[in-house]
């Protein structure tokens, strides 16, 4: 019910190589810090990085490639679980610091964008956020402190319509 499937994908930018490493995820850690909403913590979760010069990959064959390393969802499970990271190290004060910024979660969470072209697209990725404050407190050394948003994937167009906005 709340496993969904991620890949970490890296694929050569001047030759015909890629390499896909799927893994199994529960829920997902979003960073808050710089970040208006959810969409843009997954953007920035999703995010491609270029890999050149020292950071070139090892294709074995062809030899070392510059590449681009990114993550991309093969599926997402029926209840979506986001840990929201509202608490950062602050290197200069030696301890952690809250983000108060301001964060928005849309009343449906389409994730559509954010699928792997291999997924398959039976259902639409949108989501009702059902309880979007619920407190979970880790305590550890640092006592972070973590707002999590449970999501349930909508089985119908009519459901969704309860909760859509104007613009639908």
């Amino acid at each position: 019910m709340f496993r969904g499937q991620i890949a970490n994908v890296v694929k050569a930018m001047k030759v015909d190589w890629e390499a896909r490493h799927p893994e199994t995820f529960y829920d997902l850690s979003l960073d808050v810090k710089g970040c208006k909403n959810v969409y843009e913590s997954l953007k920035k979760y999703c995010e491609q990085q270029t890999l050149t010069g020292s950071n070139q990959v090892d294709t074995k064959t062809l030899g070392m490639q510059d590449a681009i390393m990114g993550a991309q969802f093969d599926s997402m499970p029926p209840v979506l679980n986001l840990q929201l990271k509202r608490t950062i190290y602050d290197f200069q004060r030696d301890m952690m610091v809250k983000v108060n910024d301001y964060y928005e979660f849309p009343d449906i969470l389409e994730l559509d964008n954010f699928m792997s072209p291999r997924a398959e697209r039976k259902v639409p990725q949108r989501y009702i956020v059902c309880c979007c404050y619920k407190m979970l407190v880790i305590a550890d050394q640092c006592s972070a402190t973590f707002r999590a948003g449970t999501f349930r994937r909508s089985l119908s167009w009519t459901l969704c319509c309860v909760y859509t906005c104007k613009s639908w």
